[in-house]
């Protein structure tokens, strides 16, 4: 068990170190790829898309109510 939080550890470390060499662009280009993925993911798959619809307007309704109550 020690070994794979050792290996976890080492490899946050290496992906922080590369996350901070990139550039603001870099960044925004990697947010950009990583949403027309999960757009990709969520067309291919019609129950999945209703599902994430639902839970999104859900979260909505609730944050609304929460935020404009009497």
């Amino acid at each position: 068990m020690e070994d794979i939080a050792e290996q976890l550890a080492i490899r946050d470390r290496f992906l922080k170190r590369i996350s901070e060499h990139r550039t603001p662009e870099e960044r925004m280009e990697l947010m950009a790829r990583l949403q027309r993925q999960a757009r990709g993911l969520l067309t291919d798959n019609p129950e999945g898309y209703s599902n994430y619809t639902r839970r999104n307007m859900n979260k909505r309704a609730i944050d609304f109510a929460e935020n404009h109550a009497a």
